[in-house]
């Protein structure tokens, strides 16, 4: 087992409940959605039937206990799949909305272990391009970037990448993502990471980017 699953595992592990009891808008989520939630087991719930859910999650359906248990499954599917929606700056909002600072410590291990890792997948698979999309919901998440911001910085491709999404604010000393929504703690270490001599460096030898 890589790396990537284990911490899946770990996730699976951690936020273990009984299949909870779900309440929705029926104009986000058809009641026959609902009850196929509740029914299926979790690891055969399918991206099709969470979506909607994963989606409208904390806002117009579901409550915090019942968001917790969909999480491993969510997360599961939105690392390996880049495709599904909603992205996951929207889990990162929905997640914030669970105030990871009350849940018990080994969910906040295995949460922030599972995003390290993930970092470092997208890195080590060149998918470079969904980092920033998976820094933001981290940030959004009120969860320290610094461990994740490290790793980026160690591949140069990486750091490009992110710089690039992001370059069009940098100058103004803001991020480019629309889903930040708010600037918090994150938000600036992220700002101020990418001000740094190493990282600047590596924009500067690429474009000339001066800051």
């Amino acid at each position: 087992m890589n790396a990537l699953s284990n911490s899946i595992e770990q996730l699976y592990s951690a936020f273990a409940a009984e299949a909870p009891g779900i309440a929705g808008c029926p104009c986000c989520i058809t009641e026959s959605e609902l009850r196929q939630l509740e029914d299926t087991p979790l690891r055969e719930v399918t991206p099709e039937l969470l979506a909607p859910y994963a989606a409208a999650a904390l806002l117009t359906v579901g409550s915090k206990e019942d968001y917790l248990y969909f999480l491993p499954r969510i997360l599961e599917i939105s690392i390996y799949d880049e495709n599904w929606w909603p992205d996951i700056e929207v889990t990162g909002r929905a997640v914030a909305e669970t105030q990871v600072s009350s849940w018990p410590a080994n969910r906040v291990s295995a949460l922030t272990d599972f995003l390290l890792i993930s970092i470092k997948y997208l890195i080590d698979e060149r998918e470079y391009r969904r980092i920033d999309g998976w820094m933001c919901a981290i940030g959004r998440m009120d969860l320290d970037v610094g461990s994740m911001l490290a790793l980026i910085e160690k591949d140069r491709e990486a750091v490009l990448e992110f710089w690039r999404a992001n370059a069009g604010k940098l100058f103004k000393g803001e991020l480019g993502n629309a889903f930040w929504e708010r600037r918090n703690h994150q938000y600036d270490q992220i700002v101020e990471w990418f001000n740094t001599p190493n990282v600047k460096a590596i924009s500067r030898s690429a474009y000339g980017y001066r800051t």
